[in-house]
């Protein structure tokens, strides 16, 4: 099932991951048909970095109960040969992949407690490599269940969007903490709340 999609620079190619096929889809954009698939166990968000020859997916896909910890990563594709040229372990049941202007990948993660069954929400944690050898420079705890990431264009701050939490971290990419926590949906036990009700999409406009 299509989720998440990422367009290069070019915009000839797009690439969407796909929760529940092994695989991410290749798109041709200029012909308007499937091009290839990069093998995969099943993903979730991906990102591709500004100069488009490097696309990050996060693996596995969601599920309940949580897949094992030990496959919990990033693989980085080279987008010139569709080929896994890296991957990068993450603690944290990967979601959300975001590589900012001036190369940090952010990577926000699910977590669980509790019950055997891991079916209890847990606080996310915020992932910060720097993109060029993948070396881990921070890991942040955000709100419950992040569920996308952006920057902006400067690199200095990202927001997470946390989705059960109702909230948006924000984050100083210089110092590496969160700034501060924006609450846009927060919960109301006193109400009917939808399942995924919260904080979702989030876009950066400069100069709004």
């Amino acid at each position: 099932m299509p989720h998440w999609a990422a367009i290069t620079p070019d915009g000839r190619t797009a690439y969407t991951t796909d929760t529940q096929t092994p695989y991410v889809s290749v798109v041709d954009l200029t012909g308007c048909r499937p091009a290839r698939k990069v093998p995969g166990p099943g993903s979730e968000d991906l990102a591709l970095s500004p100069d488009g020859t490097r696309l990050y997916v996060a693996t596995p896909a969601i599920s309940l109960p949580p897949a094992s910890p030990d496959t919990y990563a990033v693989q980085v594709v080279d987008v010139a040969t569709n080929a896994i040229v890296h991957t990068v372990p993450v603690p944290g049941m990967p979601s959300p992949v975001h590589v900012t202007a001036d190369g940090k990948l952010l990577v926000g993660q699910w977590r669980f407690s509790g019950a055997a069954s891991g079916t209890r929400s847990a606080a996310g944690l915020l992932s910060i490599f720097d993109a060029a050898g993948y070396e881990p420079l921070a890991e942040l705890e955000v709100g419950i269940s992040p569920i996308n990431i952006t920057s902006t264009p400067d690199g200095a701050t990202g927001f997470v969007t946390n989705l059960q939490s109702g909230t948006v971290s924000v984050i100083d990419l210089r110092s590496l903490e969160v700034a501060a926590t924006l609450e846009v949906d927060p919960r109301d036990d006193s109400r009917p709340r939808a399942p995924l009700q919260g904080a979702h999409g989030v876009a950066y406009l400069p100069g709004a």
